[in-house]
């Protein structure tokens, strides 16, 4: 008997000075920093406004592209969240009809200008360790999206929410409330067979509503690593936007316009925004 229990206790602290050994042998987690690129494609090809592809077999030409991130996490595996912050702005928002309060954002946001060749966005930092998911919103909440714009820019010209000036194409709307979450423009064949160069313009401008607003999480093993450039890289295929949607009948598309002028915009953009949730429209770059 007291051989037994001899034996237990042994056994007991062989563990318990072995966990203490790796223990004192593992690295403590240090904070690094993190980016996030978004690298945009047009199916299994790197999207290029010089570069003419097929949109559910109709020749057609990107000219802009350019999509709202917020809300970013990182998902450690004890499923404890990493959020990331950015500078405060203070700027005045639409509380209701007439009535306006002060907004302090501290969220991190992020417009991605795939056409002008940007991709890459420092999100801040995070303690080292294995990951198993990104969760991000396409899009902006509804306060944020109720922010206005000009004053953002007078206060802070290089912030996501600033209005840019023309000719920069812009992502909010002078005209009504709210912001552009995604907005996509270029040319394509409208000829029959549709194989030709592109020639007539289309548009989708989704956002506004923030019902436009799309959660996007992405699972995956992932390890941020000490000393290293820690990059997450995620592909975004803007031709699955548009899966079952032909441009010869329905070119364009701006989900605030008049609904009695504009019949099929809430339609249009609704199947456009289900498109951004379904899988592989957002993916881990392979």
């Amino acid at each position: 008997m007291k051989s037994t229990v001899y034996l237990a206790v042994f056994i007991c602290l062989s563990v318990f000075i072995s966990a203490c050994s790796r223990n004192a042998t593992d690295p403590a987690p240090t904070s690094e920093r993190v980016s996030l690129r978004l690298e945009p494609v047009i199916g299994s090809q790197a999207l290029d406004t010089n570069v003419v592809v097929q949109l559910n077999g109709r020749n057609a030409r990107f000219n802009q592209a350019r999509i709202y991130i917020s809300d970013i996490a990182l998902i450690r595996e004890n499923n404890e969240e990493v959020r990331f912050t950015d500078e405060p702005l203070s700027v005045r928002f639409v509380r209701g009809a007439g009535d306006t309060a002060i907004l302090n954002v501290t969220d991190k946001i992020i417009l991605f200008r795939h056409d002008a060749g940007n991709r890459d966005a420092a999100l801040g930092t995070a303690l080292t360790g294995r990951y198993k998911a990104i969760r991000f919103t396409v899009g902006l909440n509804d306060q944020l999206n109720r922010i206005d714009a000009l004053e953002a820019a007078r206060l802070r010209p290089t912030h996501s929410l600033a209005r840019t000036s023309s000719p920069e194409p812009s992502n909010w709307w002078s005209w009504n409330s709210g912001y552009i979450f995604t907005r996509v423009e270029g040319f394509y064949d409208n000829s029959p067979a549709g194989t030709g160069a592109p020639n007539t313009r289309f548009f989708y401008h989704i956002g506004g509503p923030t019902d436009f607003a799309s959660s996007i999480t992405l699972s995956q093993p992932f390890e941020i690593r000490a000393g290293e450039t820690n990059v997450i890289s995620v592909q975004v295929d803007y031709a699955r936007f548009f899966a079952g949607i032909d441009l010869a009948t329905a070119p364009n598309c701006m989900v605030i316009r008049n609904p009695a002028l504009f019949p099929n915009d809430r339609r249009l953009g609704e199947q456009f925004r289900d498109n951004q949730r379904t899988a592989n429209a957002f993916r881990f770059r392979p």
